[in-house]
């Protein structure tokens, strides 16, 4: 006698399941770490630090660090499309924000397309006016103004008349003037007797020596 007992259950044998993948993350959205020749660092949303990859991105728009983007999905990787934002009054690209006026735009490292608002070096002094130039006014690098041409230190005194002659006018370095030629002083030369007197002179008019007996009557002297 068969003492096993039929139930009525039918004996089902379960085959595993295999487990089922996690949906990757697909992200929409993120913020540019920073900007490099190569691409862009990301830093996704929930997290604070940029990724060390660096992203492909749209060469068409001007990307800077802080910008929040919109980003696309793309074979394993992200390429990030555009800027996303409350609207600009104005967005010049290639030309970075910021900046007051009268500064210029400069390069801020040897990467290419990196620029950035300074201010103008060794610009020229303001005011000024005409036929003036531009001097140092002070031992500061840069430091110049604009001045009165400065007279020559040694130029020649202005007025004089023909014959006049350049003397010293006074004790300060090169003060000069133009003066008469001085008239030469009488000289007595006694001969043997007591009451021989000849008077010479310098005759200015022709830049001669005259002599005179009586101090009236005057002759030249020749010397040829």
């Amino acid at each position: 006698m068969d003492e096993s007992l039929d139930l009525g259950f039918e004996e089902q044998i379960l085959e595993p399941q295999p487990e089922e993948e996690p949906e990757a993350l697909v992200r929409a959205f993120a913020t540019v770490g920073e900007v490099y020749a190569d691409g862009l660092s990301l830093i996704f949303d929930g997290e604070t630090e940029p990724t060390e990859k660096h992203y492909l991105c749209n060469t068409n728009v001007f990307f800077q660090a802080g910008d929040r983007v919109r980003i696309l999905a793309d074979s394993g990787t992200y390429v990030v499309e555009y800027v996303v934002g409350p609207p600009k009054q104005s967005r010049l690209v290639g030309i970075p924000a910021g900046g007051t006026t009268g500064q210029t735009l400069s390069k801020t490292s040897d990467d290419d397309y990196t620029a950035g608002w300074t201010d103008a070096a060794h610009e020229l002094p303001s005011g000024g006016s005409a036929n003036q130039v531009l001097t140092k006014n002070s031992a500061t690098d840069y430091d110049v103004k604009w001045a009165d041409v400065p007279a020559p230190a040694h130029e020649l005194p202005t007025g004089g008349t023909d014959g006049q002659l350049l003397t010293k006018n006074g004790s300060t370095a090169y003060a000069v003037k133009w003066a008469d030629a001085p008239a030469a002083q009488n000289v007595h030369n006694y001969g043997a007797a007591a009451a021989s007197v000849i008077w010479l002179q310098f005759d200015a008019s022709n830049g001669r020596l005259r002599v005179s007996l009586d101090h009236s009557n005057w002759r030249n002297l020749n010397f040829d």
